[in-house]
């Protein structure tokens, strides 16, 4: 379903990129909740803030730079337990140029996110999780049952195959291995939340929730607070239609590939035709 090469013996295919300058500031900012738990938010939050946040949109719009392509062989790796997985020096260059981390794939890694920057606030977004459950109902779930959506992951080895795999990769890690068990992913949802906890200094860590607003959350970071309501942003149903308009615009991509590849080989064949066909 992937092009991606086996980094399995040719080593990680983020080795061929450049090491990040080192006057570039390093991740401040680590949002570990769980996608769906106002991430989106918090991603817009924290840009009126002054950072530079990374959340999953950034994999798509950095398709360009190999960002999907690095996720996947990230996700791939730990999940299957190949030795080597992502570490510090594989997120400096991932992460170049940004201060803060939300969303999944990001949080798939919070263990390695906060060896990498162990000075980085904390941010732990949240939500009753029977609300969390219905949303993921909404986005991901939903967007996994498209059939055409399946259809095109098989055509679309470049962006939607790997992505479609990211998506199952990483419920799966929520899930220990169980992608589709809504039961596995609730207890998943907890075990993430207390695992933060215990790892993470009070000191260091904001449990957040969408309706706290600003208040909390500069004062934590030390920011002072934007005009204007704090942001609420990405809704269930709107990260399934935008995923809606990517797949018609990759649907587009993947026919004219088609089509620039049929071509030659209709005029060919007619040519064939038309010659046999000559008294």
């Amino acid at each position: 379903m992937t092009p991606f090469h086996d980094y399995d013996s040719k080593g990680f295919a983020i080795d061929k990129s450049a090491s990040p300058s080192p006057t570039i500031p390093p991740v401040q900012v680590l949002v570990l909740g769980l996608s769906r738990t106002g991430t989106f938010s918090m991603c817009d939050a924290l840009e009126k803030l002054g950072y530079k946040s990374y959340h999953m949109k950034e994999a798509f719009a950095n398709f360009g730079r190999n960002h999907m392509e690095y996720w996947h062989e990230a996700l791939t790796s730990k999940y299957q337990g190949r030795g080597r997985t992502y570490g510090k020096t594989e997120f400096e260059k991932l992460l170049e140029g940004y201060t803060a981390i939300t969303d999944a794939p990001c949080v798939i890694f919070s263990d390695e996110l906060l060896s990498a920057y162990p000075d980085a606030k904390v941010i732990l977004t949240n939500r009753e999780v029977g609300s969390w459950l219905r949303s993921m109902d909404a986005s991901y779930y939903r967007i996994l049952s498209w059939r055409y959506w399946r259809v095109l992951a098989v055509a679309d080895r470049a962006m939607i195959g790997p992505y479609t795999q990211i998506l199952t990769l990483i419920l799966s890690f929520w899930t220990q291995g169980k992608p589709f068990d809504r039961a596995a992913l609730r207890e998943g949802f907890l075990a993430h939340y207390d695992h933060i906890r215990s790892v993470v200094p009070p000191s260091q860590l904001l449990e957040f929730r969408s309706e706290d607003g600003w208040g909390p959350l500069c004062k934590f970071l030390d920011k002072n607070t934007p005009e204007g309501p704090y942001p609420r942003s990405n809704e269930g149903s709107y990260t399934a239609d935008r995923h809606w308009w990517a797949m018609l615009i990759r649907t587009v991509y993947v026919l004219g590939k088609a089509m620039a590849f049929l071509t030659p080989v209709v005029v060919v064949l007619a040519a064939v035709w038309w010659a046999r066909s000559r008294p």
